[in-house]
């Protein structure tokens, strides 16, 4: 792990705090111990940051973000632009709220949309989108195509991954102008089980109209 600094990790207990606090009525996390949800919750998202690090410049947007992970963490510690967004408007609200009421966390916002809508506002916009457990590997870098710009990265954080969900994501990546560029293995302090990243870089546009209505990359994924 790289090292984090003193400033950086004020940052990310105060948002910590606030998360547990802010569970007891929005249920942002099954994890309400507060040493167990540093090490999952916020540990585990700066598991990214290498390949943020690599990534082009440019704004980052993390799909499903809850209450902000990965976002929040990697937009402190990167200085990137950074957008969490979520469907569930009543948790997107809420961590916006949080975020204005710090002016330390200026550079990250929380907005309460649908990935596809987004898409059609800021078409190609970001640099990197990440996504944390939120679904399939086909869905995800459909949904993140048309937000990515040119060269961008797609990163998929996954506690599981079979032969076929791999297999299914690249079929789906070929048709979004995206190529699976490598999955890498990690573990998080205090904790034996292994985890992956799967990154994918965008090199062409879509073969497909993108994006499809709401919806339909969780319910007919591209074959």
């Amino acid at each position: 792990m790289f090292h984090v600094e003193h400033k950086q990790e004020e940052l990310l207990r105060d948002h910590l705090q606030w998360v547990l606090h802010t569970n007891k009525t929005h249920n942002l996390t099954a994890i309400t111990d507060r040493d167990q949800a540093w090490r999952l919750h916020v540990l585990d998202s700066l598991a990214l940051f290498p390949e943020v690090e690599a990534a082009p410049e440019g704004a980052l947007l993390d799909i499903g973000s809850g209450g902000g992970f990965p976002g929040v963490p990697l937009g402190v510690v990167s200085g990137r632009e950074t957008v969490c967004l979520d469907s569930v408007q009543k948790k997107a609200h809420a961590l916006e709220d949080f975020l204005r009421s710090d002016k330390r966390f200026h550079s990250i916002r929380s907005v309460g949309m649908r990935a596809e809508e987004l898409a059609l506002q800021q078409p190609e916009h970001y640099a990197i989108v990440t996504a944390r457990a939120l679904s399939e590997l086909s869905s995800i870098v459909e949904l993140a195509s048309p937000l990515l710009m040119q060269g961008g990265v797609c990163l998929c954080m996954k506690a599981q991954l079979s032969e076929e969900e791999i297999a299914a994501g690249d079929v789906a990546a070929e048709q979004c102008g995206l190529i699976r560029k490598q999955i890498r293995n990690y573990t998080v302090e205090g904790d034996e089980r292994t985890r992956c990243i799967v990154e994918y870089v965008k090199v062409a546009q879509p073969r497909r109209d993108l994006p499809r209505r709401v919806g339909v990359a969780q319910k007919r994924p591209l074959r």
